[in-house]
């Protein structure tokens, strides 16, 4: 259900015309601004703290910087890791753009069990590092929601190519398809964000 609703917000924003005044007033801002930090809320799903830094290095030209950083600990797991996106941004409307860059991520996993002998609660079993490299390209959408207030919302496709070592020596599953850690194919690339102009 969630998926639908973004689906249909994404091509209402995309594929409709939003009134001629309100185009101005997003081109006014966008191009004549020179930095936004956004928000990706879609990304504390997973666990994952993500900031994006946008900047504008010529007109009609910008790129995004996104940190991140992931923090997970369940009772047998503790999960970390970082990261860096980089996105270049060409500006072929007064708010629409395409898009295209590479990313990094890197996950620690440690997995932990009871020991039901010795009676301790956590026994360190083994850890897995994974690191995960990939390419995005995008289209998407400037809207102003209020005065420095904006948000993007933008989709694609993108490839990712991940490598994986555990102290073990077996290879393990760390979530299933498209968002499982150690993925690797093609992709989808959807989000949302929001941010103000400084």
């Amino acid at each position: 259900m969630k998926n639908r609703i973004l689906y249909g917000i994404l091509a209402y924003l995309l594929l409709s015309n939003v009134s001629g005044m309100a185009q101005i007033r997003v081109n006014e801002n966008i191009q004549d601004g020179k930095t936004l930090i956004m928000l990706t809320p879609q990304y504390l799903q997973v666990d994952q703290l993500r900031i994006e830094i946008d900047r504008r290095i010529a007109d009609r030209h910008w790129i995004t910087l996104a940190p991140h950083y992931v923090q997970n600990s369940q009772q047998f797991q503790t999960h970390s890791g970082f990261g860096l996106v980089a996105t270049y941004k060409f500006f072929f409307g007064t708010s629409s753009y395409l898009g295209g860059g590479l990313q990094f991520t890197h996950h620690t996993i440690n997995n932990y069990a009871r020991d039901e002998y010795v009676n301790l609660d956590k026994v360190w079993l083994y850890k897995t590092n994974i690191t995960q490299y990939g390419v995005n390209a995008i289209v998407g959408r400037y809207i102003r929601l209020y005065p420095h207030l904006f948000g993007d919302i933008y989709g694609g496709f993108g490839y990712r190519y991940s490598q994986t070592t555990s102290s073990d020596g077996v290879k393990h599953s760390f979530g299933r398809g498209l968002l499982g850690l150690n993925y690797t194919g093609l992709t989808l690339v959807l989000g949302v964000r929001i941010g103000i102009m400084l």
